[in-house]
């Protein structure tokens, strides 16, 4: 939901950001009731509804949104689109963190193991659906 709640601000207010009224990222999922402790956000604007194969290439090709799609620490993930604006919102929860760890948002850093083809896919079959972090 929060991700779908960014990306219709954005919309409204035609400014690609990773801020917004109610908060930075971190905020945003804990008034979802996320129990969170790493997240990250891929946003983007100017590719139309049917052009996610377009917005996905583009983020393959940037290592910054690549390392948050490709991060197989994050264990949920919400999408939304709006007009030409799009999110992505990854998390891992609580409980996969490591004992002694405080509760933070952080930069991802993944290995380039993967071409991203099968999240390609599994976008394209959710990209009219906005996913919560409650229904994964």
């Amino acid at each position: 939901m929060s991700a779908q709640l960014h990306t219709d601000f954005m919309a409204s207010n035609k400014n690609l950001t990773h801020e917004d009224p109610s908060g930075d990222l971190g905020k945003r999922i804990d008034d979802q009731g996320f129990d969170w402790w790493r997240a990250g956000e891929n946003i983007a604007r100017g590719f139309e509804e049917y052009d996610d194969e377009g917005v996905m290439h583009a983020w393959m090709n940037s290592p910054g949104h690549r390392a948050n799609i490709l991060d197989s620490k994050f264990t949920h993930f919400g999408s939304g689109f709006r007009d030409t604006y799009w999110t992505q919102n990854f998390a891992q929860d609580v409980n996969g963190r490591p004992p002694n760890v405080p509760k933070c948002p952080t930069e991802t850093k993944s290995e380039d193991n993967d071409d991203g083809m099968m999240l390609r896919k599994i976008f394209r079959k959710i990209k009219k659906i906005t996913i919560s972090f409650f229904d994964i």
